[in-house]
């Protein structure tokens, strides 16, 4: 599903210039679950801008479902992201004017989807993240750990080809952690590719595959079978 390339990123600050990425090859499968580990700073957060095709300047090919990101226009930059990636981000990113129900059902708006397929998956999301009884609430009527399940929900309203989570648990206490993270385990076996982001290490060695930085560079991809 994708594959990335001999990829490298540079950051030209004044006179310096940062290598942020360096050279990184990495295939990642369908039905994988995929932790990106690593200090502040290694290359994490340059390589989930580019997965997440926020970043198309690079040199080296990324290949997302056959598409080479590299040359897209903003407009087909924004579909893909719209279309084939589901984003959890630390800080949830929901609209507080809206209803739980509402912010599930934005990308089906944004995708133009019919109403009545839209008010049936979005339920169908609501029931799969446990909160059937919560959709007629807004973000901050709920606790963090709701709203992150709310979020999750979102990104799968366009059933994208992977999610894409950022420090998903960043924000939460060590009950709401490992719930979102069995969220993920959940939506794995049933076939979700999912790509997590994170510094914790808890977190991380629950995934199945755990791909670590250091400066750069890619120091360790190892199978964990997850816990």
């Amino acid at each position: 599903m994708i594959s990335i390339k001999s990829l490298n990123k540079s950051y030209k600050t004044k006179d310096i210039e940062v290598h942020a990425l360096k050279d990184i090859s990495i295939d990642i499968q369908d039905g994988e679950f995929v932790a990106i580990m690593g200090a502040s700073g290694s290359g994490k957060s340059t390589l989930m801008n580019i997965l997440g095709c926020l970043d198309n300047k690079y040199s080296g090919d990324y290949l997302l479902d056959g598409t080479d990101i590299v040359e897209l226009d903003e407009d087909g930059l924004a579909h893909i992201r719209n279309k084939k990636i589901g984003f959890v981000f630390q800080s949830y990113n929901l609209l507080p004017s809206l209803t739980l129900y509402k912010n599930i059902e934005l990308p089906m708006l944004y995708a133009k989807t019919s109403g009545d397929v839209r008010e049936k998956r979005v339920n169908e999301l609501l029931d799969i993240v446990g909160l059937s009884n919560r959709g007629s609430h807004k973000p901050n009527e709920v606790s963090g750990g709701q709203n992150q399940r709310t979020a999750i929900a979102r990104a799968l309203a366009n059933s994208p080809s992977f999610i894409l989570a950022d420090e998903p648990t960043g924000n939460l206490d060590s009950t709401s952690e490992q719930e979102i993270i069995n969220i993920f385990k959940k939506l794995n076996s049933s076939g979700i590719t999912v790509i997590m982001v994170t510094h914790e290490h808890s977190v991380g060695e629950q995934a199945k595959r755990i791909i670590e930085f250091r400066d750069g560079d890619i120091i360790s991809d190892k199978l964990t079978g997850g816990k």
